[in-house]
């Protein structure tokens, strides 16, 4: 029996899951190997579990299944859309389809799916065979992984955001752009941007490089400012691209004076938005109307 626990936030986002393998019952003993998967988020981070001598489960180092999916496909479901016609209805629709990354496979993903609802609602969901049956699990997986070496690894991350913090900046996540992977950060006081690079002998802090990143933005991300600060009266300070898949991490500032983040994908619908150091006032995923870009440099 395969048992599965999530927690997840008011919106629904995924913050963490516990994949347990079990005979007899969802109480009973551990069997397989793993016997216990851990992971947060979009399988950010994994840890896998054996049984011990006793009952007790013991920490194992996480590795990358040599057989994903353990039964063939064919004549079960017939692949991932007909597991998501199952599971959402005959009107939902596989719009993107990708083989999972490295964590997500160690977390049991077989394939990331992004699906389409009737009412125009589209997630990304992982897909997991347990046999021959299928177990879908929404979270944040985005439609591409990012290319090797843009995401940063976990001791480089801590000391850039130890550094920002000595620096009194705001971390406000992991950019790309063409000369790599940095931190975005923020003065609090004059909304400034920094970015923060690993460095051969300690972080390196680059100030004013806001500007030149929002010429890789694409054409519906463009046309997402023009609304924002035609409509909202918002002023773009920033826009980088995310850490991985195709989502643009900005930062405005509003008539108020308050600082926000915003997380746009490629098609120009905003994901989330965040008060810099404050509460959330994420949105739901509407997608502003057309209108002529003007984006601030």
């Amino acid at each position: 029996m395969l048992a599965m626990r999530e927690w997840r936030d008011r919106r629904g986002n995924l913050l963490a899951c516990v994949l347990e393998r079990r005979a007899g019952g969802i109480n009973g003993p551990y069997r397989g190997d793993p016997a216990r998967i851990e992971f947060s988020g979009a399988a950010e981070h994994v840890r896998c579990f054996q049984p011990g001598d006793g009952l007790e489960l013991r920490e194992i180092a996480a590795r990358p299944s040599p057989q994903a999916l353990p039964v063939p496909r064919e004549g079960v479901f017939a692949g991932e859309a007909r597991a998501v016609r199952t599971t959402y209805g005959r009107s939902a629709r596989v719009v993107a389809t990708r083989d999972p990354g490295v964590l997500e496979e160690l977390a049991g993903f077989a394939s990331i799916l992004h699906v389409r609802t009737s009412r125009r609602r589209e997630f990304g969901c992982g897909l997991i065979w347990h046999g021959p049956l299928p177990v879908i699990v929404e979270a944040r997986f985005p439609r591409s992984l990012a290319p090797a070496g843009a995401v940063l690894p976990p001791p480089h991350r801590a000391s850039l955001e130890a550094a920002a913090r000595a620096e009194g900046l705001v971390a406000c996540g992991l950019c790309r752009d063409a000369r790599g992977t940095a931190l975005l950060a923020l003065h609090p006081a004059t909304a400034a941007i920094v970015l923060l690079r690993p460095g051969p002998d300690g972080p390196l802090l680059e100030h004013g490089a806001a500007a030149a990143a929002l010429a890789g933005l694409g054409t519906d991300q463009s046309r997402w400012i023009g609304y924002a600060e035609r409509f909202e009266g918002l002023t773009i300070l920033g826009a980088f691209r995310q850490d991985a898949g195709d989502h643009a991490v900005m930062l405005s500032r509003d008539p108020d004076g308050h600082v926000l983040r915003h997380v746009v994908d490629a098609d120009g619908i905003e994901l989330e938005r965040t008060t810099v150091g404050g509460r959330s006032t994420a949105r739901s995923g509407e997608r502003p109307p057309r209108t002529t870009p003007r984006v601030r440099r």
